[in-house]
Formats: C-alpha cells, sequence, structure tokens
C-alpha cells in the first residue's frame, strides 16, 4: 500500500522495468537513452519519450514516471489457476514417493476445485532439479473436468 502523496518517493528509485508496459524491448530503448529507474525517466524529454515510442506509448511512460495513472485500481481478481507445490527437505529419487507425492499434490487441486466450484483444463506438473534447473509441462484435457483422473492426457515425459 502506498500512501497518497508519497507515489513518487516509492516509485522514483525502482528500476524502469517496474512500470507497467515496460518489458525488455521497451527497458533495452530506455537504457539507450541512458534511462534506467523511474526518476530517469520522470526526468526524460517528453518530447523525445514520443518520438522514440510513439505519441500514445511515449507519454503513457511519461505520465507512469510522474505517478499519473487514472486506471482504477483492482485489488482482487478471480484465480486463474489453482496448484500445490511442495519442496523436499533433501532430493528424492525413488519413483514410489514421487508418485505418492504426485497423488497427494493431485488430491489437493481437485480438492481446492471442488471447493472453488471450478474446473480445468490444462495440468501442468513443474520439477525442479537439485541445481535448481526448472522444467515444466503442460497438457490440456478435451474438456474441462473437477476430477482427478485425466483420461485423454497423454503421460507427462
Amino acid at each position: 500500500m502506498i500512501e497518497p502523496g508519497s507515489e513518487l518517493e516509492v516509485l522514483h528509485p525502482m528500476p524502469v522495468r517496474a512500470l507497467a508496459g515496460v518489458g525488455p524491448a521497451t527497458g533495452a530503448k530506455l537504457h539507450t537513452l541512458g534511462v534506467e529507474t523511474v526518476a530517469d525517466l520522470a526526468a526524460a524529454d517528453r518530447d523525445v519519450l514520443t518520438s522514440v515510442f510513439g505519441s500514445a506509448h511515449g507519454t503513457g511512460l511519461y505520465a507512469l514516471a510522474r505517478a499519473q495513472d487514472n486506471r482504477v485500481v483492482v485489488s482482487e481478481r478471480a484465480a486463474k489457476s489453482i496448484s500445490a507445490e511442495e519442496t523436499f527437505a533433501s532430493d528424492v529419487v525413488d519413483r514410489r514417493v514421487l508418485d505418492a507425492e504426485l497423488n497427494r499434490l493431485v488430491d489437493k487441486v481437485t480438492a481446492r476445485l471442488t471447493s472453488s466450484v471450478a474446473f480445468a483444463k490444462t495440468v501442468t506438473l513443474k520439477i525442479r532439479w537439485h541445481d535448481f534447473t526448472t522444467v515444466t509441462r503442460s497438457a490440456s484435457l478435451p474438456y474441462a473436468t473437477g476430477t482427478p483422473q485425466c483420461s485423454g492426457v497423454k503421460p507427462i515425459a
């Protein structure tokens, strides 16, 4: 929560990439202009911003850096995903232990779907290896379901 009147104090030290609408490409262009922080962006020339980014985007960046944003703040929204995960205290390689854990997590997600009166169509499995490399695999059902059985989904390899 940012108290009214303290917006610039909070925003200006932040990296410019923290602003909505500043992705990798815009961030790279701003970097070439010497703009690294929101304060740098606030000090930038509006005409330069609009010439580089176009009228709408340049003007929008100029305004955001000055905490000028009339959009309504939405603090809560409906969940678009339901998940469960577990981090083990030590590496687990026993397939039976991993299968049991996966079944426990599936049951947990299914219970959340049931309590939310929701259905799911896409199943995603995320695995983080001992070296913190993360691998994800997704599969979609032909229809949304709220049951743990995933008939119609090919096994995740």
